[in-house]
């Protein structure tokens, strides 16, 4: 079974991350986005601030061989008061929609680090890793595969918001 996908494999106190959008929020406990940053999650992690070189990583106690990386963008959501205006060659006016989406977006250039049990020495994976669009889950086989006590996912580059699951 996946790993990162599965609340009693992984516990959410072997997941941290660099910075995160509700990791300062008073309202929310700051292990709020955790529940988030599992694949098909309902909401999605984001780094705050919106910078290359945030990251998120998992730690599994001890070595694991992980033959494979799941990542998934962030769905965002419909807002149902805000307006969208679009015009059109052919059009004489502007036509307003009432909704668009928010907050939606995903990582298009990620880095896997990871380094196995012992002294932390973090080594970077040679291939980069990315998805194409914010919901569907993109299986990267890694050929070698890693062995890892911790692996850590940089964030290097994204397309409208960064956001993981």
């Amino acid at each position: 079974g996946s790993l990162a996908g599965n609340w009693r494999l992984l516990p959410s106190s072997s997941i941290s991350a660099s910075s995160s959008q509700y990791m300062n929020n008073r309202r929310r406990k700051n292990d709020y986005w955790k529940a988030k940053v599992r694949l098909n999650a309902a909401g999605h992690w984001r780094p705050s601030p919106f910078k290359a070189g945030q990251w998120v990583q998992w730690n599994f106690l001890e070595n694991k061989v992980i033959t494979q990386l799941r990542i998934q963008g962030s769905a965002g959501w419909w807002c149902k008061s805000c307006y969208a205006t679009h015009r059109r060659r052919s059009w004489k006016g502007r036509r307003r929609r009432v909704g668009q989406w928010k907050s939606r977006g995903w990582l298009s250039n990620v880095e896997l680090q990871y380094h196995e049990k012992g002294p932390i020495y973090w080594r970077k994976y040679d291939k980069k890793f990315g998805n194409y669009d914010p919901t569907t889950p993109v299986i990267f086989y890694l050929n070698p595969p890693v062995v890892a006590q911790e692996v850590r996912l940089v964030v290097k580059g994204w397309k409208d918001w960064p956001g993981l699951r």
